[in-house]
């Protein structure tokens, strides 16, 4: 587990409407936070009756443009633009969601959404990040290889409960790191997989 991010026990079925989607970031370039609100856009235009909201946490200096882009999805009424929180408040709000967003290919290793992975979310993440390294394919969440695939995925979870509650059932009951020793590997292959995009450029 992730220190204080323990898995709450399965309390059953919620209920889940709206769905709620989060993203935690810091909202500058490499993080892609606009791409969030294309990949909730996109998937809820292509998802007939789809009833979610968005909330995303952090700061940034694309502050700004985000919310440009958030009032010209026309679904600003769906999307909300926390800010920056404490971790504890980030926690809580992850109980209360259903699935979380993750767009940035840049990310070695992924600690938020381990911790949203570990309190029961389900994870619609790039394949290429190092998200790839805990979230299985169709068991933790759903993996796209690119951003129309992000929001294919995401439409897949909001337009199917029964897959949705699943992984989410899995989540909250299977922890993603069952051994200490599974953290350091992983820190390992992150520092290889960061010099070898350095060596790349």
């Amino acid at each position: 587990m992730t220190g204080a991010w323990s898995a709450p026990a399965l309390k059953g079925r919620r209920p889940h409407r709206p769905v709620t989607v989060v993203a935690s970031l810091r909202w500058i370039e490499r993080k892609r936070p606009l791409q969030v609100v294309r990949a909730f856009a996109q998937a809820v235009r292509s998802t007939p009756g789809c009833d979610a909201v968005l909330a995303m946490y952090g700061d940034g200096p694309l502050r700004d443009r985000l919310a440009r882009e958030v009032a010209d999805s026309g679904l600003a009424e769906r999307i909300s633009l926390v800010g920056r929180v404490e971790r504890s408040e980030l926690a809580r709000a992850f109980t209360h969601a259903d699935i979380y967003l993750q767009t940035s290919p840049a990310d070695s290793f992924g600690i938020s959404t381990l911790e949203a992975r570990s309190a029961g979310l389900a994870v619609v993440a790039l394949r290429s990040s190092g998200v790839s390294d805990f979230v299985t394919d169709g068991v933790d969440g759903l993996l796209a290889d690119d951003d129309a695939g992000l929001a294919r995925e995401l439409a897949a979870l909001l337009g199917d409960d029964e897959l949705l509650e699943r992984i989410k059932a899995h989540n909250y009951e299977i922890a993603p790191l069952p051994e200490w020793g599974s953290v350091v590997q992983m820190n390992v292959e992150a520092y290889r997989r960061a010099i070898g995009l350095k060596g790349a450029r």
